[in-house]
């Protein structure tokens, strides 16, 4: 603080030096003032002298003292005081200090109003350190100093001294306190402001003196309090006393001075917006804009309302070339300080916040440039853009036309041009062109505006006057181009191919004048020409669909129609709605099909002789020629080549339709009909068919070879244990068991034997015999016999290879079985299970029965162990799951496969014999009767792995007659509504029977009928229909949709009407046999990996007409077991197990409504045929499981209320089903999962195929 004080006070003696009226009332307190000063200048560090120096020449000198006697007269006194002091002064510079006080306070008690005298007394006894003293001779010094002011100046002068101390004089009293040095009492002195009014740099030297003391006498507090008011009364003219300063330096051009005096000002009064603006035009001088930018913007931020500072500001950021910055505080400026502009320079800033988008602001200062100088044309035309930029295009032309009556600038009248032109105001844009032209004849950018408005305007002779002009002047590419486009509106059709030519020419790469020429080409015919240009048309911008369009125009006339074709396309995909063109494409299609049908007639009928056996190229040729009998005829044949006997019967049909006296027809027909019946009589494969398909497919030894030179070959050869439990097995079955695994052609293999306590002396001599010819063969006997789960664990326990397989120890398996396992794994190695396919051999060894199986099929397995042998696990997993579990004897394996296949669904399957059975009276495989205990396990593991899977079965139905067949019947968890869906029409009779069984028997709980009447018109229907409604108002609801007969249709529609979560698809020709038909049903439904689910239909005779639909069979889809007895078990047990087929028909069909919601349901373009296949497949697609039910028993009369295929259209469009079923699932018809590839695809017996 005393610094900062310090800091002013040689601008206070400055002031005073040049003041001298302000600094000294007159000249008889001089010697006062100049004591002040002289104190003053040494406590800022000053010279005594120099501070004396500064006081004007004008004042008079001290007098010299009088001579000493008394009594004295006033003047003697005075006399005597001076030499007193004189004495003073002498002593003190002698460094008498004693003396010196004692000669200053006689002076003070010859005069007690003499100030200097006090001043001088007060300095001796500083020296002394008598510092209470002192200060209270300071005080003295100052009071007497004041009065004396007062008496001499007058009235003016009291004035001027109380306006100058305002601040003081609304002070209280001050006070200081004198401490006595005896007896540390304090005496206190006052100096009244309010009553003695002193000049401002006297109320600051007393208040500093008395700083001072306190300082040297450590009072803290008080030197800070005097400090502060010293300051209150320095601050404010010192501020004052800076700024003018740096402006005076400022224009003198000493800025660095200058600057230095703003920041002292700046320090002094820091909130001052004046000294930052001041500062902020210092460094706008010296071009330290940024500098100057962040003092302006501090100068606002005080004070909001400093125009000048705004506009300087703006001044700057124009300098810094930043224009919205710029802009911005010129708009503050203005709207403080509106008379600061002129309507010019309104104009131009408007201008400029137009051209950064400021509409409002924009719009504001036209309206003031207008107001100040209403004629400002460029005022109009400014405001006109603001407001077309803000819609109001009427008020904005207004504006426009006002301008342009008011101006005769040239540059404005194109400028408005170009505003009219764009608000299509074209006559008023010619209007503006024309005056530019007019003064500027040459004027490119106004002849170009003329141009572009005769266009728009439609004045084309105009148009090419002044294009033809333009291109004088400009002979651009662009120009040359629109000229080529007036001449075309003209008809002018040679001279727009020069000027698109010349345009092209200048500019190769421009699309239009390349597109725009192939258009005028047209009209001339020019044919390959125009395809020429538009070709490089489209290879500049190929997304033009007008110039692909075009140019298949070009190609039409050239009738090079598959070039024409692909342009018509090409057109239509960039731009679908393209006029025109779908005709155009459909005409130049109708030409090459015209042009090309005679020719791919030809070549059908040549690739029919060369290949006359190949169904495809009928069906292609009848495509072009549906009326050539003799193709339906061939067709007939090669259909029947290939065992097709449905179709070849349609075609054979077709062409009797359309020859129906030809007696050679009628003959062909004749033996089709007696072959079907034939095929339809079940035929089961014998021994004799079995050892013809042997020869086909069983290994030769040179393929046994080659298998063991490439089985050395595989990257992955895992080691495989065979487990093979012993107990008292007959030498020759044993020695041939163990011969069968030294004999197999893949050699990584080791034998684990477990022997269960055999009393056959024979078993222990041989195993060890075979143990010591191969060191791959461990055996552990038993010592107690534990049967066969304990017996494989045993086994189980010695195996180290990855993979274990199982063999019987009476069993044999095929030379390649191991070979054909770990060639899968190497396609597969995630397997984690696989089986093979197997056969018997009888007490001949002869091998019979074979098994042929279906690929992993997860609900056949619960109603089955169909896997059996060969199998191979990986032991891992085998040994995760527990092993093989005691108390399960009997059904062990079967046990086991249940457990691992809740753990995996990596199962794979090898159709392929690599395993015989062997059948002797007490083996499994003669008669599976002999094992009883082995349906007790196995209806336990049933149950047990129903319950770990959370789909609990309430039983496992078995039937004496069908041992090792399973049914599984769940607990229904919801009986949930279930809709029965039924379309009909006519036939009232059989309708009847079937709702007759239906309500007669049903047992379910929860269910409706939904009947769909496809336009009945027997009045017989009708009445049985409306007895239904009547007799069953809450579970039998009719709707009527009379349509023609789509099967597809009319159950989707059903589906809306129906109420139900589970949806029963059900013909009008079934009858219920089985009372809980819907209740078998439900329990499967309702799993979740189940979709559709399906029953066993019988003929009134009793045989079957469906159990399960197997892909492929006549080329599309057949029935498994067709024409079956309804007693006989079907291939092994197939007929009357639960089973998994890729389709079941639709004649009865359960599923879930989500489920047929989510297929999107039946597909209407399979109208008749093979949509509840195609429905059943999409379930399967989408992951979902379908279900053959045996114990779900229900009578077909097989479509009778829809009749035969009796007619040429309903042949063709059977024929157009049976193509849209290959065409959509033809990978799939090939190989039916849920069927073995060595399965007749002929007929429906499950008889073997053979070759």
């Amino acid at each position: 603080m005393f610094n900062l004080l310090h800091s002013f006070l040689p601008r206070a003696f400055h002031l005073a030096a040049k003041n001298p009226s302000l600094a000294f009332s007159n000249k008889n307190n001089l010697g006062q003032k100049r004591g002040l000063f002289y104190r003053l200048a040494r406590l800022d560090g000053f010279d005594p002298a120099a501070a004396i120096g500064v006081i004007p020449e004008s004042v008079e000198p001290i007098s010299e003292p009088c001579s000493d006697h008394y009594p004295l007269t006033e003047s003697e006194l005075n006399s005597q005081t001076l030499a007193c002091l004189q004495d003073g002064h002498l002593r003190l510079q002698a460094g008498d200090l004693a003396g010196a006080v004692a000669a200053y306070r006689q002076a003070i008690y010859l005069n007690p109003q003499h100030g200097e005298a006090y001043q001088y007394l007060a300095e001796a006894l500083s020296q002394q350190g008598e510092l209470q003293e002192a200060a209270f001779c300071y005080r003295q010094a100052i009071a007497l100093s004041s009065e004396s002011a007062s008496e001499s100046n007058g009235e003016n002068t009291s004035k001027r001294i109380r306006k100058t101390n305002a601040s003081i004089n609304a002070k209280t009293t001050y006070r200081l306190q004198k401490h006595s040095l005896e007896d540390g009492s304090a005496e206190t002195f006052a100096v009244n402001a309010e009553t003695t009014e002193m000049p401002w740099f006297e109320q600051a030297s007393f208040y500093l003196q008395q700083a001072m003391v306190h300082c040297n006498a450590g009072h803290w507090s008080d030197a800070v309090a005097a400090s502060q008011l010293a300051l209150e009364q320095l601050e404010p003219e010192a501020f004052n006393a800076y700024l003018t300063l740096g402006r005076a330096l400022q224009g003198q051009g000493q800025l660095t001075s200058a600057e230095q005096a703003y920041h002292k000002a700046i320090v002094l009064q820091p909130n001052s917006a004046e000294a930052h603006a001041r500062l902020g035009s210092l460094y706008a001088a010296q071009e330290h804009l940024t500098k100057a930018v962040k003092q302006y913007q501090t100068a606002i931020q005080l004070d909001a309302t400093f125009a000048g500072a705004y506009w300087k500001l703006a001044e700057v950021w124009q300098q810094l070339n930043q224009e919205e910055e710029a802009i911005s505080c010129w708009y503050q400026a203005l709207q403080l300080q509106p008379s600061w502009a002129s309507a010019t320079e309104y104009c131009s800033l408007a201008n400029r916040l137009l051209n950064l988008g400021q509409l409002a602001a924009a719009k504001d200062y036209y309206d003031r440039a207008l107001q100040n100088q209403p004629s400002l044309a460029e005022a109009a035309f400014g405001l006109g853009q603001v407001l077309s930029q803000q819609g109001h295009t009427k008020i904005a032309l207004s504006y426009y036309r006002q301008a342009l009556h008011q101006t005769q600038n040239y540059q404005l009248c194109l400028q408005l041009g170009d505003a009219f032109s764009d608000l299509e105001q074209w006559q008023d844009a010619l209007l503006c062109y024309q005056h530019v032209v007019q003064t500027v004849p040459d004027h490119v950018e106004a002849m170009a505006g003329l141009q572009q408005c005769c266009i728009q305007l439609e004045q084309w002779q105009d148009a090419s006057e002044y294009s033809q002009r333009l291109v004088s002047l400009q002979p651009s590419a662009q120009n040359w181009h629109q000229l080529g486009d007036v001449f075309s509106r003209l008809h002018r059709w040679f001279d727009a191919v020069d000027a698109y030519q010349q345009a092209i020419v200048l500019d190769p790469n421009f699309a239009w004048s390349h597109n725009n020429l192939g258009d005028v080409l047209l009209q001339l015919d020019q044919w390959q020409q125009a395809a020429n240009a538009y070709t490089t048309a489209i290879t500049l911008n190929p997304n033009f669909a007008w110039s692909h369009f075009n140019l298949g125009e070009a190609w039409s006339h050239l009738e090079a129609w598959d070039a024409a074709i692909e342009s018509y396309r090409t057109a239509l995909k960039l731009q679908p709605d393209l006029p025109h063109a779908p005709a155009r494409l459909a005409h130049a299609l109708q030409q090459r099909a015209t042009d090309d049908r005679a020719s791919a007639l030809r070549f059908y009928r040549q690739a029919i002789q060369q290949q006359p056996y190949e169904p495809e190229n009928y069906h292609k040729a009848l495509e072009l020629q549906p009326d050539a009998v003799e193709l339906y005829l061939g067709l007939t044949e090669a259909l029947l080549i290939h065992n097709r006997l449905d179709e070849a019967l349609v075609c054979c049909q077709i062409a009797r339709q359309l020859q129906p006296d030809d007696a050679e027809i009628i003959a062909r027909l004749k033996q089709i009909l007696q072959q079907q019946e034939q095929v339809r009589q079940p035929r089961m494969s014998n021994d004799g068919d079995y050892e013809r398909w042997l020869e086909q497919h069983n290994p030769t030894a040179a393929d046994l070879q080659r298998m063991a030179e490439v089985a050395v070959t595989f990257t992955y050869q895992p080691l495989i244990s065979i487990l093979m439990p012993v107990y008292n097995t007959p030498e020759p079955f044993l020695r041939a068991a163990l011969q069968s695994v030294l004999d197999q052609v893949y050699q990584h293999w080791e034998l684990c034997i477990a022997d269960d306590a055999s009393s056959e002396p024979h078993i222990r001599a041989i195993l060890n015999a075979y143990v010591a010819q191969d060191s791959r063969i461990k055996v552990a006997f038993r010592e107690q016999n534990g049967h066969i789960s304990a017996a494989s664990n045993t086994a189980l326990a010695q195996a180290e290879g990855e993979y274990i397989a199982l063999l019987d120890h009476d069993d044999v398996l095929a030379p390649e079985a191991l070979y054909e396992m770990v060639a899968l794994l190497n396609r597969h190695l995630e397997a984690d299970m696989i089986y093979s396919d197997e056969d018997k051999l009888d007490p001949q060894g002869h091998r019979t029965h074979p098994f042929f199986k279906p690929d992993w099929c997860p609900d056949s397995f619960l109603s089955r162990m169909y896997t059996c042998h060969l199998g191979l696990y990986r032991r891992q997993l085998v040994e995760r799951v527990g092993g093989f579990q005691v108390g399960y004897e009997g059904s062990q394996d079967y046990d086991l496969v249940l457990r691992l296949s809740e753990q995996t669904n990596r199962i794979f399957h090898i159709p392929k014999v690599l395993y015989h059975w062997r059948m002797h009276p007490t083996s499994t495989a003669s008669d599976q009767t002999t094992k009883s205990y082995a349906e007790i396990a196995a209806k336990r593991a049933i149950l047990n792995a129903c319950s770990r899977r959370g789909e609990p079965a309430r039983a496992v139905i078995t039937q004496p007659e069908f041992p090792g067949v399973y049914i599984v019947r769940y607990q229904i968890t919801d009986y949930k509504p279930v809709s029965i869906i039924i379309p009909t029409r006519n036939l009232g009779a059989i309708l009847d029977r079937c709702l007759d069984s239906i309500f007669q028997k049903t047992t379910y709980p929860n269910y409706e009928i939904v009947l769909i009447d496809n336009g009945s018109d027997e009045i017989e229907t009708l009445r049985v229909i409306s007895k239904w409604e009547q007799s069953e108002p809450e579970r039998f609801n009719s709707h009527t949709l009379d349509i023609p007969f789509n099967y597809s249709t009319i159950n989707n529609y059903a589906v809306t009407q129906a109420k139900g979560d589970y949806l029963l698809f059900l013909n009008n020709d079934v009858e219920v046999i089985t009372p809980d038909w819907i209740e078998a049903m439900v329990e499967q439904a309702q799993r979740p990996s189940i979709g559709a689910v399906g029953a066993l239909l019988l003929y009134p005779d009793a045989t079957v007409q469906h159990a399960g639909v197997v892909l492929g069979i006549g080329g599309i889809a057949g029935h498994s077991h067709k024409y079956f007895s309804s007693n006989n078990h079907g291939y092994f047990s197939q007929l009357v197990s639960v089973n998994n087929y890729s389709a079941v028909t639709a004649a009865c069909l359960m599923c879930r409504r989500e489920l047929f919601n989510q297929t999107t349901g039946f597909d209407p373009s399979l109208a008749v045929a093979f949509n509840d296949v195609d429905f059943c497949l999409k379930l399967g697609q989408l992951g979902y499981r379908n279900l053959y039910l045996p114990h779900v028993v229900l009578y077909h009369h097989e479509s009778k209320s829809r009749g035969t295929e009796d007619t040429l259209e309903k042949q063709r469009r059977f024929r157009q089903e049976l193509e849209t079923m290959r065409q959509r699932w033809g990978d799939l018809l090939l190989q039916d999962p849920c069927y073995s590839p060595h399965l007749t695809l002929e007929r429906e017996d499950y008889s073997l195929r053979l070759v």
